[in-house]
């Protein structure tokens, strides 16, 4: 048995360390693969695919079809991925895929700039990856995980200019991040509130650095930014004058944008049993918010390079900064509070500032210390392993029994002598899904109606919601429930 002296030194191999702390992302990678194999294709995928990615290079980047679901990076990029390899739901999920890649490396490069203590990594790596709601958009042909994937990695090149002052590290943060809001332009909030901090620290180094040399840098950063206006001129425009800006919440902040968040963080998304986890993590941030505003950044702002030589301290005020951008635009813009998958990025920016007073609070390693990284640790953790799966995804749970209904389609068809096709007819909110294979795979043997045509159609089989099946159920009987809320029917027999 190996001695706690021994047990040290063995868990400060180099190469053990580097073991312990890529050996979670590879496993979540492996995850994310199966799920994007296993995972039928959700209504927005389909959307994007069948709308979007069909569309010539230059329709796409200037909005031809002004609705939000155009995330023009990933668009593009799936574009790229059906070219090379086909239409397989694989490869339209696969630059998503890839973003978690970045994002997971990112997250290492940031965490491992200011400790290398690889239990400290481990907490870092748990707050900020091991979250289902997140994890669901790295396997799925949306925007959202790519555009957090650059927005982390804008986060981490930031850090690098912070430490080496290099004018290429600024332009490789300032650019990313911009990369970002063209993948997904709900990540201008945390645009804004990055592009002022940078300007911010260029100010604060007027002691080591020329009026020339930061005006230089400011150029950059106004540079960057004035590119990224010209490209999302356009589409902002043509989706503010076709009135796309009305799907997310009015009714507040905490309401809209914190509840609906923590909520399917949680995936408590198909009730009201997520009360208690609301109260307790509001009850927590409150503290510890108050704790890094009232104690301990105060006691930082005595010198001009505060900022400068404590990177992992300016993370709250990116997330805080963030908030206020999106707060202030609804204010003045009367645009919509963003909610779940649109506010989604806030989850790892507040998860940063997290690490950020853990990092402070490292050398005392007191009892707020312990309470904060085995506390999130535990949460964490029991949340994933409550969450995980390999049937759905939090946001279209819905779609979840596409290719089950498909198969089982099959094998009827397979068992008739005639070799007839079968009719299928859906529930409208099903159609999107169904459609993506019937496009892409040779499912000639089905013949699809429509999902207008209601579940008094003519069909073989129709796929109904809770409230049409209620409706009709004495005209209809179940060949399979799904959750007792989604029903494989067929008409029942006359005689």
């Amino acid at each position: 048995m190996l001695q706690p002296l021994q047990l040290k030194r063995t868990f400060e191999n180099p190469l053990l360390k580097s073991s312990i702390i890529y050996l979670p992302g590879f496993i979540l990678l492996i995850y994310l693969i199966v799920r994007a194999i296993i995972l039928p294709i959700t209504v927005d995928e389909n959307w994007t695919c069948s709308e979007f990615v069909s569309m010539s290079v230059i329709d796409i980047i200037t909005y031809a079809h002004p609705i939000p679901n155009n995330h023009i990076v990933n668009t593009l990029l799936i574009k790229l991925t059906t070219q090379l390899f086909g239409w397989n739901q694989f490869f339209v999920r696969l630059p998503n895929i890839l973003g978690f890649v970045v994002y997971y490396l990112s997250v290492l490069g940031i965490l491992r700039k200011k400790r290398s203590d690889w239990t400290f990594v481990l907490f870092g790596i748990v707050v900020l990856v091991c979250n289902q709601y997140l994890l669901d958009f790295f396997s799925l042909a949306r925007g959202y995980g790519l555009s957090i994937a650059f927005m982390f990695a804008a986060i981490y090149f930031m850090i690098c200019y912070l430490e080496a002052n290099s004018v290429a590290n600024l332009f490789y943060a300032s650019g990313i991040a911009a990369i970002a809001v063209y993948t997904n332009f709900t990540i201008l909030n945390f645009y804004v509130a990055f592009s002022g901090l940078l300007f911010v620290l260029i100010l604060l180094e007027y002691k080591t650095v020329s009026w020339e040399g930061r005006v230089n840098k400011m150029f950059i950063v106004g540079g960057v930014s004035a590119i990224l206006f010209a490209l999302s001129y356009l589409p902002i425009t043509k989706m503010i004058a076709t009135n796309q800006f009305v799907h997310w919440g009015t009714s507040g902040f905490y309401k809209d944008t914190i509840e609906s968040l923590l909520t399917y963080t949680f995936y408590y998304y198909g009730g009201n049993n997520y009360v208690i986890p609301i109260i307790a993590i509001a009850a927590l941030l409150g503290a510890i918010f108050t704790y890094y505003f009232l104690l301990i950044l105060p006691t930082y702002w005595k010198g001009n390079r505060i900022l400068l030589t404590k990177p992992f301290q300016i993370f709250p005020l990116l997330f805080i900064g963030t908030v206020i951008v999106n707060i202030a635009q609804h204010k003045i813009a009367g645009t919509p509070y963003l909610t779940t998958r649109t506010a989604l990025f806030l989850y790892p920016l507040f998860a940063l500032s997290i690490v950020g007073l853990a990092e402070y609070l490292y050398e005392k390693k007191g009892l707020l210390y312990g309470i904060i990284v085995y506390g999130f640790v535990f949460v964490g953790i029991a949340n994933l392993s409550r969450t995980y799966n390999f049937y759905s995804c939090a946001e279209w749970w819905f779609d979840a029994d596409t290719k089950d209904i498909i198969s089982f389609l099959e094998t009827q068809y397979k068992q008739d002598p005639q070799k007839k096709p079968i009719v299928l007819n859906t529930n409208w909110l099903f159609a999107s899904s169904f459609d993506f294979y019937l496009r892409t795979q040779d499912l000639s043997w089905i013949k699809y109606g429509t999902y207008k045509a209601g579940i008094d159609s003519d069909y073989d089989y129709y796929y109904a919601d809770s409230e049409e099946y209620n409706v009709a159920k004495e005209r209809v009987e179940v060949v399979k429930s799904y959750n007792n809320s989604r029903f494989l029917v067929k008409k029942k027999s006359q005689n």
